[in-house]
């Protein structure tokens, strides 16, 4: 769904001459180690996603669905043979550790590791189209700035600590 609506989106931009497409993610993960080992075939063989698996396990009813998640559901994540405590552990998580953990359990066949699961303080990449391209092509208006103005590496940090700084000035005590 979000490739065909972002498809929608770039063809009203691309007859814009004044239309901007900006993406960015809110957050980065990181600490991703390959291992001398690591192996491409896990992944390869999984033919979707845990969440899409979890969403599944999710409609199934009744206490057969241990059974559906070991012979059905997990080979399509590449995860066969899956343990009875593994099994256990995914029945008693929520849908987000389940994702989780079966993420690792891929992840661990594969000999990826992680040093994180959680959101870390990186850079994140911002792509855009329109405007520039525009100017490019000679269709933009002259002084136009558009997409030339959000290239780089943009520090999104100042004007957040800009804004405390005025409020801390202007509060009781004077910050």
């Amino acid at each position: 769904m979000y490739d065909q609506v972002i498809a929608h989106i770039k063809d009203h931009v691309v007859t814009g001459a004044d239309t901007q497409l900006l993406l960015a993610v809110d957050h980065d993960f990181g600490g991703l180690t390959l291992s001398s080992k690591w192996n491409q075939r896990p992944i390869a063989a999984a033919s979707c996603t845990s969440e899409h698996l979890v969403s599944l396990l999710g409609q199934c009813k009744g206490d057969g669905h241990k059974g559906y998640l070991a012979t059905e559901l997990l080979r399509h994540y590449g995860l066969f043979n899956a343990t009875d405590d593994l099994l256990d552990t995914y029945k008693r998580s929520g849908s987000t550790p389940r994702v989780v953990t079966m993420g690792q359990a891929l992840a661990a066949k594969a000999g990826i590791h992680w040093s994180t699961t959680s959101h870390i303080s990186d850079d994140v990449d911002l792509y855009g189209t329109g405007w520039r391209q525009s100017l490019q092509h000679g269709a933009g208006r002259a002084g136009d700035r558009g997409a030339e103005r959000e290239h780089g590496q943009q520090d999104g940090t100042a004007e957040v600590r800009g804004r405390r700084a005025a409020e801390c000035a202007g509060g009781a005590g004077g910050g």
